[in-house]
């Protein structure tokens, strides 16, 4: 796959080769060069993110009472374990559905319902990620936040 974005004068290009990503920098007359290892993990976290933001589009003009906050944790990480987790808040409802991308899983997204002032319990569902869609997630943010029981 090869990408390249231009801002201005700031010019970005990405060359994915297997598991590795080449990025090169233009900026003026120099140019950067950066390796970067973890290709799978940020191009999950990318199509997530835009899975998700076709989700949350899609809830907006259907749902106007429902305006999910849609949030990346990357305590996990800071902490030494190897995920990163987002966050789907609905206020009105107090309700958060968490999803959660685990290094040691690559093929695999947790998630689990839960209320946006509790923390999540261990047990995750699982969901292999090549079946994850956006139409996936405007379900589960439509039945669970609208649902009137709690998680």
């Amino acid at each position: 796959m090869y990408r390249c974005l231009f801002f201005s004068q700031y010019i970005v290009s990405d060359i994915h080769v297997n598991d590795y990503k080449t990025t090169t920098h233009r900026v003026g007359g120099d140019t950067f060069n950066t390796l970067n290892q973890e290709y799978n993990m940020n191009s999950r976290l990318e199509k997530l993110s835009d899975l998700l933001t076709q989700a949350h589009h899609q809830i907006q003009q259907t749902f106007t009472q429902l305006n999910p906050v849609i949030g990346v944790r990357q305590n996990l990480r800071q902490s030494g374990f190897p995920a990163d987790l987002i966050t789907i808040d609905c206020l009105s409802s107090n309700k958060r559905i968490f999803l959660l991308l685990n290094d040691n899983q690559p093929d695999t997204l947790g998630y689990q319902m839960g209320l946006i002032d509790s923390d999540p319990d261990m047990a995750f569902n699982d969901i292999s990620f090549e079946n994850i869609n956006s139409e996936l997630l405007f379900n589960w943010m439509k039945d669970y936040f609208l649902n009137e029981s709690h998680a």
